[in-house]
């Protein structure tokens, strides 16, 4: 596969509207693993293959340590023969190298490790050894971590001067690095994401502080008093500062990276994404232990990494100029290659339609890759492609804004149950403002996020660009003084107070509406879901129009619904189990369904054919789902278009809705509006 440029299994040049740098599936290859002399050879074997595009992970330690000049022979062959490669130069695990390409005396240093929350180090179990990974904010790592990014620079720099050729067949990929995984082991056992992430190793306590003391000095903090400061950084707040602390660092190690990676090597491509090895989570320490232990090799290692691939996907991560879109890792040196044939095809195909349907991909080794069966590969390709063009695409409809991306869950637990694959937990308002991101409808904000003016400013400023859109608030201690006065400026007379299981008020906002709910609980690390704020959430995105209208009568089989460009849905029916499953999909309006594989299939005169036209429509279908499947399904007249529709409906008779909260008010019980005269505010 050459990247969205060659198809392998048919020899058919591929129509792409984005470079093979960004094709949905990457292909691993270990060049540090190449003799030099044979690199030409293998390289040769791969174009013969149809691949010209590889992607390969650039180990430190295999830099500093390269006296035969690996990389730069391995760069030559690429420039020779008119490929591209894109290199990933940012610590990450899962790499086929020992410590992951991490420097063997740097991870010696006890002082230089990173701790979790419990005080204890965070091993990563993945062959050929363990190792505790290092604190990101050592002196002793970022020292030599940057000097390694501008050594890079200066390789690149060095080899366009003496090859005399632009460097644009060079991809350098930064990554947000090991952040993901500074959680402990047996809190993330019993559910992926859960509790506090971040290092809390005595390098990030010296810069915690500093950072803490430098923020809350802004005006906005000291505006009632020069002591006003004070409440901000107390003990009881460390968890909410610690939170947004780590997201801050993230984002500071991004920026750092990419500024040090192009000094010289101008030319040179950069791509920002958020790579996931899902076997390399913490979560499944405690599994590879026990399965060792064990002469099975199965265990419920296929449903955690399932779990896992659904929590990666759903992240919304900012690089440092634009969105970090998602990548899932099957690096095969854990429970990966331990599982059935079946079991490591769902799990690629998942990954895929997921990751692919936010822009990004799956990252897969050469040599597993070429392991399945050519009648997968050629049908994960054909899915590609329709990813690479735009043709399958997950709408972000619902945005969960919180500290930090890996801490929770919060409410996050349930705004996913409600929102399902079309919610987004992010935590910059950056990725909201990023322009393939417009779609939202719903924006909630976290009640442990601290608000200041701006925040407010840029979070009313995007509500009001689109109508309908909801903007979901809590009443909390955690507005400055300036956010508070702002928002209290922007509210009207005519509020509903609903107490329905969680309490919130709602009220008109331009053309769309606000939210304001009183949060019981500010612990980040804490899960606050639970039936009442399932029924919150249920009622939220009903205001916005924002509901799953298809659903399975069998809760083991999971749906993803993936827009297409003709405003049809590509629906993937998938069975997680290790049986086959019968069951009924049922939608809200009579449809048409067919193959979407033939349809993918079939050329391009006759695409706009459906392989089913003709087909009865129904609400109601009958399937059988084999063990470890998934079924691909075109469905006409359901979701984008019907949504869509409606919202035109709505508008045109924007007169009638605008009473439709005072006969609210009027006819349902346990609503209750203020005045002009007897107004309160939010606070109150």
């Amino acid at each position: 596969m050459g990247g969205g440029e060659f198809n392998t299994t048919t020899n058919e040049i591929i129509e792409s509207t984005r470079t093979s740098a960004e094709f949905p599936v990457q292909i691993l290859v270990n060049y540090w693993e190449m003799q030099v002399p044979l690199i030409g050879n293998r390289l040769d074997e791969l174009l013969l293959s149809g691949v010209r595009h590889v992607t390969s992970f650039l180990p430190w330690q295999a830099l500093e340590s390269d006296i035969s000049h690996t990389l730069v022979r391995f760069l030559q062959g690429i420039s020779e023969r008119n490929m591209t490669v894109s290199l990933i130069v940012s610590p990450e695990v899962g790499i086929h190298y020992p410590n992951s390409g991490l420097p063997k005396d740097i991870l010696g240093k006890t002082e230089a490790a990173a701790q979790s929350i419990e005080r204890g180090p965070i091993v990563i179990g993945l062959p050929p050894n363990q190792f505790a990974i290092p604190s990101l904010l050592s002196s002793d790592f970022t020292k030599r971590y940057y000097s390694f990014i501008a050594r890079v620079d200066s390789l690149l720099a060095d080899f366009e001067k003496t090859q005399g050729r632009p460097l644009n067949f060079i991809t350098l990929v930064l990554t947000g690095s090991l952040w993901k995984y500074y959680r402990p082991s047996t809190r993330s056992s019993s559910s992926p994401y859960f509790g506090a992430c971040g290092d809390y190793s005595a390098n990030a306590a010296v810069s915690f502080r500093q950072r803490l003391d430098d923020f809350y000095s802004h005006a906005e903090f000291t505006e009632s008093s020069p002591s006003a400061a004070n409440r901000w950084k107390t003990h009881e707040m460390e968890r909410i500062n610690r939170a947004w602390f780590y997201q801050q660092c993230e984002a500071i190690f991004r920026n750092r990276t990419l500024h040090f990676a192009r000094r010289r090597a101008k030319s040179v491509n950069i791509r920002e994404i958020e790579l996931f090895t899902p076997e390399a989570d913490p979560s499944l320490t405690y599994s590879y232990f026990l399965q060792s232990l064990s002469s099975s090799r199965r265990g419920a290692d296929f449903e955690r990494l399932s779990g896992l691939v659904d929590e990666a996907a759903s992240v919304g991560s900012m690089g440092s100029q634009s969105a970090a879109v998602p990548f899932v890792h099957w690096s095969t040196l854990g429970g990966f290659r331990a599982l059935s044939d079946s079991e490591r095809q769902f799990l690629v195909l998942k990954s895929l339609l997921l990751a692919g349907g936010c822009g990004g991909g799956v990252l897969i080794d050469e040599d597993e890759w070429l392991s399945f069966s050519r009648g997968f590969r050629n049908r994960v390709e054909k899915f590609a492609r329709a990813v690479d063009r735009g043709d399958l695409r997950l709408r972000n409809e619902v945005l969960y804004l919180c500290p930090h991306l890996w801490s929770g869950p919060g409410l996050w637990s349930s705004v996913f149950r409600k929102a399902g694959l079309s919610a987004r937990k992010i935590s910059s308002l950056d990725w909201v403002e990023q322009g393939a991101n417009q779609e939202a409808l719903v924006l909630i904000v976290d009640p442990s996020l601290v608000l200041t003016r701006e925040t407010v400013q840029r979070l009313l400023r995007w509500q009001s660009q689109a109508a309908d859109r909801v903007l979901v608030l809590p009443r909390s201690a955690l507005y400055s003084d300036g956010a508070r006065a702002l928002l209290d400026s922007v509210g009207t007379s005519r509020k509903i107070e609903i107490s329905l299981g969680v309490s919130y008020r709602l009220q008109p906002l331009g053309t769309g509406k606000l939210v304001v709910y009183d949060p019981t609980e500010l612990d980040p690390t804490r899960d606050l879901s639970g039936p009442e704020w399932d029924k919150f959430f249920g009622a939220v995105t009903a205001l916005a129009e924002v509901e799953d209208p298809i659903r399975a009568s069998d809760a083991r089989l999971s749906l993803i619904p993936l827009a297409r460009r003709d405003q049809s849905v590509g629906l993937f029916i998938l069975n997680g189990t290790r049986g086959s499953v019968s069951g009924d999909i049922l939608f809200p309006t009579s449809v048409s369904i067919s193959d979407l594989m033939n349809e993918l299939s079939s050329n391009a005169a006759s695409r706009d054919v459906k392989a089913g036209a003709g087909a009865p429509a129904a609400r109601r279908f009958a399937l059988d789902v084999p063990a470890c499947g998934v079924l691909p399904l075109s469905v006409d007249r359901v979701g984008l278009g019907t949504r869509s529709d409606n919202r035109a409906a709505d508008q045109l008779g924007a007169l009638g809705k605008a009473n439709s909260l005072a006969a609210a008010a009027a006819e349902l019980p346990g609503l209750g509006t203020t005045g002009e005269g007897g107004e309160a505010s939010i606070w109150s």
